[in-house]
């Protein structure tokens, strides 16, 4: 009789939790709710999981006071969103495991074409970044954001299960922190991509970062790579999970740049391709293997048989070339941000006569 009262107990218990949280989401305001509901589901299975959605947040995702709480281990993170998101009141809050493996690449896009499905008359110079993110299966969130103090800007966030879910409202709500790439309305673009060797630990005294705080970082306060150099060197790089991580940045000027992390100390790196391997000079990455060299190779030449003009085909198709068809680690999505325009284009789970398309709009 004990022991049934104990599992009734439990079982009342859940909708207490849920109704905490939903106290806590009607606390935050309309803007929480109007986020909440903007959620769409583009692509995938009927059950919802391993699908597209996208999302308008215009709600406030606290990325200052995160970033000031100098959060790096993943308890630490969840709990200083739950306190700043969800009032302390979800004390079950996790974070999901980032992968963010693949490569990314920067290129001259044609112009005067159809750039995102739009027709770009006058333009002289217009520049794309793409990249392919690889790891175990996901749902992923393509996340419209305009914060009040920010850049507005289109990202991808890895968020496994099925989104539409009331369970999966929290994770829904600190999407943008988990942001692995995107592109703003300045025309800067990052991604993020995992590397084989040990978590990056700066020690310079400085107040911590994540590897997707400082995508979501770039993004809302960067118009430059210069101006996102300088503010990453603001910081000590704690990366996310198990790996060590580089992000290419590019801008719409045309520069670009990979950042890096060899024996945890900072450095750039002329390039405009990031794969799972160093490239700053006499840096070796731990277990990175002949395929990384290979993809790095085949982006170089099909880049260079375009004449080093890409559109946004040539783009996927490159992608295309260098996806990772089958496994735990195949390509999830594959992604080409127009840096002209500030849009996405999305292939989910390797349908690529089926990308998806999204846009800011216009300031």
């Amino acid at each position: 009789m004990k022991q049934m009262t104990k599992t009734k107990k439990w079982w009342v218990g859940i909708p207490i939790v849920l109704g905490i949280f939903l106290i806590a989401i009607l606390t935050l305001g309309g803007r929480t709710i109007s986020t909440l509901s903007s959620l769409r589901q583009i692509s995938g299975t009927a059950k919802g999981e391993d699908a597209l959605y996208t999302m308008d947040y215009t709600s406030s995702y606290s990325l200052s006071n995160i970033l000031e709480s100098g959060a790096t281990t993943p308890e630490d993170l969840a709990s200083a969103i739950n306190h700043q998101l969800f009032l302390g009141l979800n004390t079950a809050f996790s974070l999901p495991t980032l992968s963010a493996g693949g490569a990314a690449f920067d290129a001259e896009s044609s112009p005067d074409t159809h750039v995102m499905g739009q027709r770009i008359e006058s333009l002289t110079q217009n520049y794309l970044l793409a990249r392919n993110y690889n790891g175990p299966a996901t749902s992923a969130l393509l996340i419209r954001s305009t914060p009040r103090s920010g850049y507005a800007s289109l990202a991808m966030s890895s968020l496994p299960g099925n989104l539409l879910n009331t369970a999966s409202y929290a994770r829904l709500l600190a999407a943008p922190l988990l942001s692995t790439d995107g592109v703003n309305d300045q025309g800067l673009s990052v991604a993020a991509i995992r590397l084989s060797d040990p978590p990056t630990q700066e020690k310079n005294d400085l107040l911590p970062i994540t590897t997707t705080l400082a995508v979501r970082m770039m993004l809302d306060q960067c118009a430059t790579v210069q101006e996102a150099v300088v503010l990453l060197g603001n910081y000590d790089m704690t990366a996310t999970g198990d790996h060590s991580y580089a992000f290419l940045i590019a801008d719409k000027t045309g520069d670009s740049t990979v950042v890096e992390y060899p024996k945890h100390k900072m450095a750039t790196v002329s390039s405009t391709i990031a794969t799972d391997r160093y490239q700053s000079k006499g840096a070796v990455t731990k277990g990175s293997g002949d395929q990384e060299a290979k993809t790095f190779k085949a982006i170089q030449s099909a880049i260079a048989a375009t004449k080093k003009t890409v559109s946004e085909k040539e783009a996927f198709a490159i992608l295309k070339k260098t996806a990772v068809t089958q496994g735990d680690e195949s390509t999830r999505w594959s992604v080409v941000y127009d840096l002209y325009s500030s849009s996405a284009s999305v292939v989910f789970s390797q349908k690529w006569d089926h990308p998806y398309t999204l846009t800011l709009p216009e300031n």
